[in-house]
């Protein structure tokens, strides 16, 4: 911390839970951070704490990990704003967040660094009823066992126009991140709630996910992951092959390991995902149906994003 002045803060002591206890002061730093930031938030949790309530609606609730965070209210310097002004972004308004970890028994240490758009997000992109809006920017830096890796984040919203020319929209979430650290690089993109997709009307994707990594081996060999759940078909596909609408068709395969699954309905649910009769007459539909089928082929145990397929 900048030498001079002095600050004077209360350390509050809040019990958590499971055993878990934070403490930590509050302090005004606006005499050294000038009009860059002004409240700072040092915390110490004994445990992993999250949604963890600041009480200051500029940094609002944090997540903890055991031993050492902070949170601060941060005002974005000039040049930055500069550089989203030159790209043809407005400057974000008011502050960015900034949060960080430091878990001093397993050499572990975080920067994040965040921005949220607010409501509508800062649109980047708009032509013949298409457009792309950035909802959050996040920036974090990590050092774990003396390695470093840097990684950005966003997410957005693109809006497309419904393929049956009603003149309707249909919004679509968008969430994307890179890591590169000496060892490996890792990306990873996401869609949420993706109606009529590809263009095809009455498909919906319910959310499909993307995970590439490469190592910076001698021969580097990229390990490519795909993930993705269907909620509904277009109407005379469904009535081809008995599918109840709304039914989830799952699907993941992985490159290296190899893995392979796919599957339809809920496990351990009734209510049926397939009437393969109703095809030949309708009232046959509740002879058989239906509530479940997957098929997993992994000759180990393979984790995409945040689902962990076991060996099988």
């Amino acid at each position: 911390m900048p030498s001079g002045g002095t600050f004077t803060g209360n350390v509050d002591l809040d019990y958590e839970g499971a055993g878990n206890f934070v403490a930590g002061p509050e302090a005004d730093l606006s005499q050294w951070l000038g009009n860059a930031g002004a409240m700072g938030y040092i915390y110490y949790s004994s445990g992993t704490v999250n949604g963890f309530s600041t009480g200051d609606p500029a940094v609002g609730a944090v997540n903890l990990v055991p031993g050492v965070n902070f949170a601060l209210d941060v005002a974005l310097p000039t040049a930055a704003s500069n550089l989203f002004s030159s790209i043809g972004l407005t400057p974000p308004g008011g502050s960015l967040t900034a949060t960080g970890t430091a878990n001093f028994s397993t050499g572990a240490y975080t920067l994040n660094v965040g921005w949220d758009a607010g409501a509508g997000g800062q649109q980047l992109f708009s032509s013949n009823g298409t457009s792309l809006a950035l909802n959050q920017v996040g920036l974090q830096l990590t050092i774990n066992a003396g390695t470093a890796s840097f990684g950005l984040d966003a997410a957005g919203t693109l809006t497309v126009p419904d393929p049956d020319s009603s003149g309707s929209t249909d919004s679509i979430g968008l969430t994307g991140q890179i890591t590169v650290s000496s060892l490996e690089l890792d990306g990873s993109f996401t869609i949420t709630n993706w109606a009529n997709a590809f263009g095809i009307s009455g498909l919906t994707v319910s959310d499909a996910s993307l995970q590439v990594g490469i190592g910076w081996g001698a021969i580097p060999f990229p390990s490519i992951g795909l993930t993705g759940t269907v909620s509904s078909l277009p109407v005379d596909v469904a009535g081809l092959i008995g599918y109840q609408q709304g039914a989830p068709i799952a699907f993941a395969f992985n490159l290296d390991p190899i893995m392979l699954s796919v599957s339809i309905g809920t496990q351990g649910s009734s209510a049926p995902a397939l009437e393969p009769l109703s095809i030949a007459e309708p009232s046959y539909a509740n002879l058989l149906q239906v509530d479940y089928a997957g098929l997993t082929i992994a000759p180990s145990a393979v984790t995409i994003g945040t689902t962990t397929y076991p060996a099988g």
